[in-house]
């Protein structure tokens, strides 16, 4: 039983990016990206966006993104940050 149980944590960075397909369609990708890493601050979400945007890239082009936060205001206010994906 031990074994099942354990006290490593991680992050789960949750995303979820819709967008319109050729024949205006609403569709979706739901991304749940897992790390080891526990600091919660600008440079770990800096990290976690550019790869879903890297992945995101190879999926479908686009040319805007539109946040929405569920109010993490230090990770996903900062305009600098965010301006540094582009």
């Amino acid at each position: 039983m031990a074994s099942h149980c354990s006290n490593q944590l991680v992050t789960v960075f949750t995303a979820v990016v819709y967008y319109k397909d050729v024949n205006k369609d609403l569709k979706h990708f739901s991304y749940a990206l897992i790390s080891d890493e526990l600091s919660h601050n600008k440079g770990s979400v800096y990290v976690f966006n550019k790869a879903l945007l890297d992945d995101v890239s190879k999926k479908i082009p686009f040319k805007r993104v539109h946040y929405w936060s569920d109010g993490a205001g230090s990770q996903f206010k900062n305009i600098v940050d965010v301006q540094l994906l582009y």
